[in-house]
């Protein structure tokens, strides 16, 4: 039953993911802490796709492990969270300061940004909408 169950939550998932899709373009490959980093949204899909951040995972021990949650918000406040809807071919420009949400320095490591929807009981999470690739920070 809960491999039954399994397998419906992750084609629902699929499902959903397929439908709202949102691409991250970053501008490197690798960053250095004194720099910047910026990040383009594109809405994929005909129908708007809405969003209600972006995030930092960093990879540990080969897991992806969130790092800094909406980098909106500035690190130890809490956000009301704001829903940005993308159309297709629609950009939207992200920025983070490298800190994570206690307000640190991040360490050198392997990183992605997450765009991340509602949540989803059921998946028991935020729907990821849509991720960039790897990128290092030294």
């Amino acid at each position: 039953m809960k491999i039954l169950l399994f397998i419906i939550i992750c084609s629902f998932s699929f499902i959903v993911s397929a439908e709202e899709n949102i691409s991250i373009a970053l501008g490197e490959t690798t960053y250095s802490t004194d720099g910047s980093f910026k990040a383009e949204l594109t809405g994929q899909n005909i129908e708007p796709v809405r969003y209600i951040g972006l995030s930092i995972e960093m990879r540990q021990d080969e897991k992806w492990v969130v790092i800094r949650r909406d980098t909106s918000c500035p690190c130890l406040a809490k956000c009301k969270k704001k829903v940005t809807a993308l159309s297709k071919g629609q950009k939207v420009k992200e920025t983070w300061d490298f800190k994570n949400d206690a307000c640190g320095v991040v360490t050198p490591g392997v990183y992605r940004a997450v765009v991340t929807g509602n949540y989803i009981s059921e998946l028991g999470g935020n729907l990821v909408l849509g991720s960039s690739r790897e990128f290092r920070i030294k």
